[in-house]
């Protein structure tokens, strides 16, 4: 009888997951948008980037959070203009300007994939960037710095597609000489890139529309409403953070303009 009891608990408790799996997959994954309109902007994005002299600092014009304004050293990196966001980078500075979004991406978008739509404008010489990226749990499990990301580079040469990832190439045993114990092994990586490029033309200081999608291995990016290019990982990508990004080409300052930033999941097939 108690084995009996049992076996009905257990049969319950697997049927009762199986319902929550299901109400999962059934409940509609909200996306956002984000119009830049006003200053409560800032609490919903983390900036970042590096200095010139390599150091990693932050900056929004006018915001300073309690405790951080020693980091925020470069204000002119983000800044509110006439209800759009303008990022700026300035030459020899050995990074991008970059603005991550705080929350992470619904853990649902992994499996019905992203859409993401913005208008954006380019300056002279300059590359607005456009990121997703994630860890890759199953295909890299033992490496802990996985930086997977899948990027779009729009520029006036064209649309670059590129997808990078931290390789671990050597793993050297350390020993810690006061302890007498093995340390953590020092690992060394190296990235592995991966791209597609389009030749259409992007022209500056235009406003131009750009769709960009990620289902798990697939890529598309299409352009004031032509298809610019399409591109199939060798392997999925991780679904988990989204950055915006400014670069320029470290000669001269580097500037674009992003507006009506929206992402939403894509529709289940």
């Amino acid at each position: 009888m108690k084995s009996l009891a049992k076996q009905g608990a257990v049969a319950l408790l697997l049927a009762a997951g199986c319902l929550r799996l299901n109400a999962e997959e059934a409940t509609p994954v909200a996306g956002w948008t984000e119009d830049f309109n006003t200053k409560s902007w800032v609490e919903r994005w983390v900036p970042y980037g590096r200095l010139a002299d390599g150091t990693w600092a932050q900056g929004i014009e006018g915001h300073w959070p309690k405790g951080e304004k020693s980091i925020f050293s470069r204000r002119e990196w983000w800044q509110l203009e006439e209800g759009m966001i303008r990022g700026t980078n300035f030459p020899n500075e050995s990074h991008a300007a970059g603005l991550s979004r705080r929350d992470k991406f619904p853990r649902p978008f992994q499996q019905t994939g992203v859409r993401v739509r913005c208008r954006l404008r380019l300056g002279d010489a300059t590359t607005a960037r456009i990121r997703i990226g994630g860890t890759s749990p199953g295909i890299k499990p033992d490496e802990a710095t996985d930086n997977h990301v899948a990027v779009v580079d729009v520029r006036p040469a064209g649309i670059r597609f590129w997808n990078g990832n931290r390789v671990l190439m050597a793993e050297e045993p350390q020993t810690d000489p006061a302890a007498g114990v093995k340390a953590k092994p020092k690992r060394q990586f190296k990235n592995d890139v991966l791209e597609q490029v389009s030749d259409r033309p992007i022209a500056p200081l235009e406003w131009h529309d750009v769709l960009y999608e990620v289902k798990q291995r697939d890529i598309r990016v299409v352009v004031d409403g032509e298809e610019a290019l399409t591109y199939q990982l060798p392997h999925e990508q991780p679904i988990q953070t989204f950055s915006l990004e400014v670069d320029g080409d470290k000669r001269s300052v580097g500037k674009a303009w992003f507006d009506e930033v929206s992402v939403e999941p894509l529709p289940r097939e």
